[in-house]
């Protein structure tokens, strides 16, 4: 029975993804990629908590996978912004020419 329960949410969520992700990638295959890159991490940072419970060599906290998804979102930022400037200076350059 819960073969069926996982399956049926399986099929539900990948006709919503689908249909997410070609509504995002209209205006940006970027955003697409940070959706993607950031909800792999969360279930990276999740396992090795998991993984920290199970060996016995850590506690299992959420404040490491929040400070862990954080580090991303800040880090991805500064990218955001150097690509940001970078884009500009490129335009500008272009506009002299």
């Amino acid at each position: 029975m819960l073969i069926h329960i996982i399956g049926l949410l399986g099929v539900v969520f990948f006709v919503f993804i689908d249909y997410l992700v070609k509504w995002l990638a209209k205006y940006n295959i970027s955003l697409v990629s940070f959706i993607f890159t950031f909800t792999m991490l969360a279930i990276l940072v999740l396992s090795l908590e998991v993984q920290q419970k199970i060996m016995g060599r850590g506690d299992m906290e959420l404040q490491d996978i929040i400070a862990g998804l954080w580090g991303f979102l800040v880090l991805f930022g500064f990218y955001l912004i150097y690509r940001l400037l970078t884009n500009l200076w490129v335009k500008s350059k272009r506009k002299h020419k």
